[in-house]
């Protein structure tokens, strides 16, 4: 059990040092910054994600243009919603045994902006007829 209380004690601190907590005004500097770089720096998404990998080391979460990858031409609106709704309300289990943390500090709005510009990290090769 002192195990459990510790992790659940790190994972919780870690989350408030890196501002995922209730960040003080984020939402209101968003509406200032365009989608993708500029709003991954406000949001402080970038704690645990790079964009690629020419970015320095490995960070906790998957690169951007890595989950670009794996959603590339799956059926545009419903993969936003996907994303921005996993962006909103945390996930688990899609990448590996760490959570994301819930990130309600990011209106709906503006995790839907996010979404596009992950999806726009990835070329999506047309189909072609055989």
């Amino acid at each position: 059990m002192k195990r459990l209380t510790t992790k659940v004690g790190l994972w919780f601190g870690l989350t408030l040092g890196l501002g995922f907590i209730s960040p003080s005004g984020a939402s209101g500097v968003a509406n200032e910054v365009s989608a993708g770089p500029g709003m991954v720096e406000t949001f402080k998404c970038v704690a645990c994600h790079r964009v690629d990998d020419k970015q320095g080391r490995k960070r906790l979460g998957p690169d951007f243009n890595v989950i670009a990858e794996r959603y590339a031409g799956e059926g545009g609106d419903a993969v936003v919603d996907y994303l921005a709704t996993r962006i909103r309300q945390g996930a688990r289990g899609s990448w590996g045994a760490v959570p994301m943390p819930a990130q309600s500090h990011v209106s709906d709005a503006e995790a839907q902006a996010l979404a596009e510009w992950i999806l726009s990290l990835v070329a999506v090769e047309p189909l072609v007829e055989k």
